[in-house]
């Protein structure tokens, strides 16, 4: 990586921060745009947006490192391996997608789908960084004992109760109405539990995150009802549920 000219270069923190701005940013244009393609004005915000975001980018990698595999940019080593890897993988929205009979709406399903996944890496972010160096007195006294003994301080995906994440989670159920309609009670279930969080909490580099989630999760089922509308208006108006439009001709 490039060590030159550090004396105008912003710190490895604030790039990032700049960096995750722009993209989150990005997607809540592209959520957007998904149902309104032909906003020109938006559209041109978008391309003005993408192109700070990929300058930025391109800077953390020759400065810091690369951030994915595409911005690699030493030649004597793949120093991708040297940094965190984000996560990978599909869940409930990426499923449902293909289901939609709308294109629009199977590309926002997509494009949450993709943001969904970076806030599972916010928060398992957030309970590394929460565990990492407890010790075994704190472990027994906070309550962190039987997680402990069957996970040590690794993030293990489980609800507050202790129910493990599992595929019943990603609620396909190939019927786009029934989908959205489930998407719209999934947004509001996370919104509530983030509101139960913070009325607990008052750290306020734990508080901030949190949120920033929330109100994503409002964005979403926004978007979602948008996207229930677009369906529904393709449908027969006296009865929506005559047929299912991604099985039934």
């Amino acid at each position: 990586m490039n060590n030159t000219n550090t004396s105008n270069r912003p710190s490895k923190c604030a790039l990032m921060r700049r960096i995750m701005e722009l993209g989150f940013y990005i997607d809540d244009i592209g959520l957007y745009l998904d149902t309104h393609p032909d906003d020109c004005r938006s559209l041109a915000r978008y391309h003005e947006i993408h192109h700070e975001y990929d300058t930025a980018v391109q800077n953390y990698a020759e400065w810091y490192g690369p951030l994915d595999k595409y911005h690699v940019t030493c030649n004597s080593r793949f120093d991708w391996i040297d940094g965190p890897w984000p996560w990978e993988g599909g869940m409930r929205y990426l499923s449902q997608r293909y289901s939609m009979p709308d294109n629009k709406v199977a590309g926002l399903l997509t494009d949450i789908g993709t943001e969904e996944l970076a806030h599972l890496e916010i928060v398992a972010t957030m309970v590394h960084q929460l565990t990492r160096n407890l010790t075994p007195e704190q472990i027994m006294n906070s309550g962190f004992a039987p997680y402990y003994t069957d996970h040590t301080v690794g993030v293990w995906p489980q609800a507050a109760g202790g129910i493990p994440f599992n595929a019943c989670e990603f609620q396909v159920k190939g019927d786009p109405i029934c989908d959205l309609t489930e998407d719209l009670a999934a947004e509001q279930k996370a919104r509530v539990v983030y509101d139960n969080l913070l009325r607990v909490l008052d750290d306020p580099d734990i508080v901030a995150p949190l949120r920033f989630l929330r109100e994503r999760e409002i964005v979403h089922f926004q978007r979602f009802g948008e996207a229930l509308n677009i369906t529904q208006d393709k449908l027969d108006c006296k009865n929506i549920y005559a047929i299912n439009p991604a099985f039934d001709d």
